[in-house]
């Protein structure tokens, strides 16, 4: 058993959505967020699926990104160039769009 104490500092949680194929797993996008959100990523957690009746080729996915750091008060210069990084990964590796 590991411990990891609890932050003293208050957590930042961004939601990114995209429209993505639907063949592209969950676990796929998870991964590539996890690896490339740094150091001040915690958790990464899809909280909305949706199919649009109208688009067979794509699903819309919501995640709820959870970032926090033992040192200080994280602001928003410093998670900002993180979601930009991670939306263009996504862009780029998974031709996933911004919805």
């Amino acid at each position: 058993i590991k411990y990891k104490p609890i932050s003293s500092y208050p957590s930042i949680i961004r939601d990114i959505s995209i429209f993505v194929n639907k063949e592209i797993k969950n676990r796929e996008i998870v991964k590539l967020i996890k690896i490339n959100g740094g150091k001040y990523l915690n958790d990464v957690r899809l909280f909305d699926f949706y199919i649009k009746d109208d688009d067979k080729k794509n699903n819309s996915l919501a995640y709820s990104l959870h970032f926090s750091s033992n040192k200080f008060t994280l602001k928003d210069k410093d998670i900002d160039p993180i979601i930009n990084k991670i939306l263009k990964l996504l862009k780029n590796k998974l031709n996933a769009k911004q919805r």
